[in-house]
């Protein structure tokens, strides 16, 4: 209303923020089982198809492994990302692993490699929302009349001018995240996500997250849908420090090494 005062307005934005941050803060780590369909277009412009299932793991704030398996052929895929580096490996079609890491920025374009993990690792791992308004990255809130959304952009100063890094839209009944788009330095989308079909997480108390993300990646113009079942915090012990392991470069018919996120 025109006589809400700045700071009453600042108090409903904290309240808001400290729904979204409980939710994250009861998923600190994650097991479940997934199945994985994905058109992936490699640097060359080649397209292929492929489909998987197995399992998914994940532990903040940078550890993921996301490996798809096949009854006859074993492992054809996998996404991961340890506190270093990020990589992903396909082995029909091109037998490669792409590997960069994570404190390296650079101008390399996400289309030098199909589907880039440490993108995936933002979507899956999605962060709190700061309470102190006025720190970089910085959340700034608007709301969506008509998609009934919180929709939160981040913030940061690159040299001489600010520049929007991630925007969240966060249902505005539930506070669950349902959509997440990742920007480079110009604005321009490097990864699209679509959530949906939120449940609970065994072992989280009141911990939910969507079993459903749908991922298209503009630069490489690779797609990803991934379906989530089984959905625990730990399950066997697992994950735990030894649960993110690098591929052996050996493995691969081909590695190549990329830069950080544009």
């Amino acid at each position: 209303s025109t006589g809400t005062t700045a700071p009453t307005r600042a108090a409903a934005w904290r309240r808001k923020c400290a729904r979204v941050n409980a939710n994250s803060e009861a998923v600190p780590t994650l097991w479940a089982r997934h199945e994985t369909e994905a058109t992936l277009v490699d640097p060359s412009g080649r397209k292929f198809f492929l489909n998987a299932d197995g399992v998914l793991m994940f532990r903040k704030p940078r550890q993921m492994l996301l490996r798809g398996n096949k009854d006859v052929a074993g492992l054809v895929f996998e996404l991961g990302s340890d506190e270093q580096r990020f990589w992903m490996r396909v082995i029909p079609e091109v037998d490669t692993l792409w590997w960069g890491r994570h404190d390296e920025g650079g101008d390399t374009a996400s289309s030098d490699i199909p589907i880039r993990a440490d993108a995936v690792l933002e979507v899956l791992g999605i962060g709190d929302i700061p309470t102190q308004l006025d720190r970089l990255p910085a959340p700034v809130m608007r709301f969506n009349n008509d998609a009934r959304v919180y929709m939160v952009v981040w913030v940061d100063q690159v040299p001489r001018r600010f520049v929007a890094v991630r925007e969240v839209w966060y249902d505005m009944t539930t506070f669950l995240p349902v959509k997440v788009l990742l920007f480079d330095a110009n604005g321009r989308v490097v990864l699209r996500a679509n959530l949906s079909d939120h449940a609970a997480v065994a072992g989280a108390k009141d911990g939910k997250i969507a079993t459903q993300y749908h991922l298209f990646f503009p630069d490489s113009q690779s797609r990803m849908t991934v379906k989530l079942s089984d959905i625990h915090v730990q399950k066997d012990g697992r994950p735990n420090e030894r649960s993110f392991p690098f591929p052996r470069e050996s493995d691969s018919g081909r590695v190549i090494r990329v830069g950080g996120r544009p």
